[in-house]
Protein backbone atom coordinates (compact mmCIF):
# COMPACT_ATOMS: atom_id res chain seq x y z
CA UNK A 1 0.00 0.00 0.00
CA UNK A 2 1.42 3.38 -1.02
CA UNK A 3 1.52 6.21 1.48
CA UNK A 4 0.55 9.80 0.66
CA UNK A 5 4.24 10.76 0.31
CA UNK A 6 4.86 8.07 -2.31
CA UNK A 7 1.74 9.05 -4.25
CA UNK A 8 2.88 12.68 -4.25
CA UNK A 9 6.36 11.69 -5.44
CA UNK A 10 4.89 9.54 -8.22
CA UNK A 11 2.74 12.46 -9.35
CA UNK A 12 5.70 14.86 -9.27
CA UNK A 13 7.88 12.35 -11.13
CA UNK A 14 5.21 11.87 -13.81
CA UNK A 15 4.90 15.64 -14.25
CA UNK A 16 8.68 16.03 -14.59
CA UNK A 17 8.83 13.22 -17.17
CA UNK A 18 5.94 14.76 -19.13
CA UNK A 19 7.62 18.18 -19.18
CA UNK A 20 10.99 16.75 -20.25
CA UNK A 21 9.39 14.68 -23.03
CA UNK A 22 7.43 17.71 -24.27
CA UNK A 23 10.52 19.92 -24.23
CA UNK A 24 12.53 17.31 -26.14
CA UNK A 25 9.83 17.10 -28.82
CA UNK A 26 9.86 20.89 -29.26
CA UNK A 27 13.67 21.02 -29.29
CA UNK A 28 13.93 18.15 -31.74
CA UNK A 29 11.37 19.43 -34.23
CA UNK A 30 12.49 23.08 -34.33
CA UNK A 31 16.01 22.86 -32.94
CA UNK A 32 17.64 25.74 -34.82
CA UNK A 33 14.62 28.06 -34.60
CA UNK A 34 13.96 27.69 -30.87
CA UNK A 35 17.57 27.62 -29.58
CA UNK A 36 17.92 31.40 -28.96
CA UNK A 37 14.75 31.44 -26.89
CA UNK A 38 15.77 28.33 -24.95
CA UNK A 39 19.18 29.88 -24.24
CA UNK A 40 17.49 33.03 -22.91
CA UNK A 41 15.01 31.03 -20.82
CA UNK A 42 17.72 28.79 -19.35
CA UNK A 43 19.79 31.86 -18.46
CA UNK A 44 16.80 33.43 -16.70
CA UNK A 45 16.16 30.27 -14.73
CA UNK A 46 19.79 29.91 -13.67
CA UNK A 47 19.74 33.54 -12.51
CA UNK A 48 16.67 33.07 -10.33
CA UNK A 49 16.94 29.49 -9.03
CA UNK A 50 19.21 27.91 -6.46
CA UNK A 51 19.49 24.15 -5.82
CA UNK A 52 17.67 24.70 -2.51
CA UNK A 53 14.62 25.91 -4.50
CA UNK A 54 14.22 22.48 -6.15
CA UNK A 55 12.58 19.34 -4.86
CA UNK A 56 14.64 16.18 -4.58
CA UNK A 57 13.07 14.78 -7.77
CA UNK A 58 13.73 18.05 -9.63
CA UNK A 59 17.36 17.95 -8.51
CA UNK A 60 17.73 14.34 -9.69
CA UNK A 61 16.16 15.19 -13.05
CA UNK A 62 18.36 18.27 -13.45
CA UNK A 63 21.51 16.27 -12.69
CA UNK A 64 20.51 13.60 -15.21
CA UNK A 65 19.83 16.21 -17.90
CA UNK A 66 23.02 18.21 -17.28
CA UNK A 67 25.33 15.22 -16.85
CA UNK A 68 26.66 14.97 -20.43
CA UNK A 69 27.09 18.75 -20.83
CA UNK A 70 28.90 19.00 -17.50
CA UNK A 71 31.32 16.24 -18.50
CA UNK A 72 31.85 17.91 -21.90
CA UNK A 73 32.64 21.29 -20.29
CA UNK A 74 35.10 19.68 -17.89
CA UNK A 75 36.90 18.40 -20.98
CA UNK A 76 39.31 15.59 -21.60
CA UNK A 77 38.71 12.36 -23.45
CA UNK A 78 35.35 10.81 -22.64
CA UNK A 79 37.03 7.88 -20.91
CA UNK A 80 38.70 10.20 -18.38
CA UNK A 81 35.79 12.54 -17.70
CA UNK A 82 34.38 12.32 -14.20
CA UNK A 83 31.00 10.67 -13.90
CA UNK A 84 28.51 12.24 -11.52
CA UNK A 85 26.69 9.76 -9.35
CA UNK A 86 23.51 9.71 -7.34
CA UNK A 87 23.92 7.63 -4.22
CA UNK A 88 20.69 7.00 -2.31
CA UNK A 89 21.22 6.53 1.41
CA UNK A 90 20.10 2.88 1.14
CA UNK A 91 22.63 2.19 -1.61
CA UNK A 92 25.53 4.14 -0.10
CA UNK A 93 26.88 1.07 1.67
CA UNK A 94 26.55 -1.02 -1.51
CA UNK A 95 28.32 1.41 -3.85
CA UNK A 96 27.32 4.12 -6.29
CA UNK A 97 25.32 3.98 -9.50
CA UNK A 98 26.25 6.17 -12.43
CA UNK A 99 23.73 8.65 -13.80
CA UNK A 100 25.16 8.62 -17.30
Amino acid sequence: MLGQGQIGMDSERDEIITRINGALKVGNSTQHHVRPHLMWEAGEMVTHLQPSDLTTLELAGLIAVLHAAHARVLGGPSSTRPTLTIAPMEAAAEGFQSVG
